[in-house]
């Protein structure tokens, strides 16, 4: 399965446009130490976490910790969009938009048995190799374009602190 998404930082003018848009969450989480990949056993390989808003969720970043809470009973540190996703259509209201987000994960506790899949932390290479939703070349930019949000936040170079607040205050 490939998919053709277009890839957006944040940064671009398109962001705010997807961000009342969005029709669902791709989680790239990290262990505290930033060395592992958060990731749910899909058949033989891997996959990050995904969701779409429940009617409960009043913001996308509900979404995302709920989504973690409930396929790996995570918890996480403070939530940051690191990109969009969109999938072309050929009108503009028939693009459809994803956004990527990324945390620390803080905890988490055993599997329950009402979860579908079962999740597990392991190194990004592992993951790369036994990837099992689409287009290893996206999940790779993803990552990386997660990886490198995550030390520009911890660092505070390159932030915008008014931006991050900005949007999450309008979703």
């Amino acid at each position: 399965m490939t998919n053709e998404h277009a890839i957006h930082i944040i940064h671009e003018p398109l962001f705010t446009f997807a961000w009342d848009r969005a029709e669902s969450v791709n989680l790239i989480l990290f262990s505290e130490d930033g060395k592992q990949i958060l990731a749910v056993k899909k058949g033989e390989g891997f996959d990050i976490l995904r969701g779409c808003p429940d009617w409960d969720d009043d913001t996308l970043e509900d979404t995302a910790r709920r989504e973690a809470r409930d396929q790996a009973s995570a918890t996480l540190n403070a939530v940051t969009i690191c990109a969009v996703l969109a999938t072309p259509g050929e009108l503009l209201s028939e693009v459809t938009y994803e956004l990527v987000m990324t945390a620390y994960v803080t905890s988490q506790e055993p599997r329950r048995t009402w979860q579908e899949a079962e999740s597990t932390f392991i190194d990004k290479k592992t993951f790369l190799t036994r990837y099992a939703s689409g287009d290893r070349e996206e999940i790779e930019v993803l990552i990386g374009m997660a990886e490198d949000f995550r030390v520009r936040r911890s660092t505070g170079k390159g932030n915008s602190k008014t931006f991050q607040t900005q949007l999450f205050q309008t979703a």
